[in-house]
């Protein structure tokens, strides 16, 4: 399924296999888990307040890939 990506005012950190985004606009932080990765693609995994990690993913594609 393709979504829409939404441009957020924030900033972004990778450590080892987790990505975390500062959402600035509601004060947030989301984590990721980092599945695998390309040049062209991006696996990511939302991680859950209490540590636990989502079972189903998203694929983030390189548009210059396509």
């Amino acid at each position: 399924k393709n979504e829409e990506i939404i441009d957020k005012i924030g900033l972004w950190y990778i450590d080892k296999d987790t990505l975390f985004i500062n959402d600035l606009e509601v004060m947030a932080t989301y984590k990721y888990f980092i599945e695998t990765h390309s040049d062209c693609e991006l696996y990511l995994k939302n991680i859950f307040p209490d540590g636990e990690i989502a079972k189903n993913g998203r694929v983030f594609v390189n548009e210059s890939c396509k």
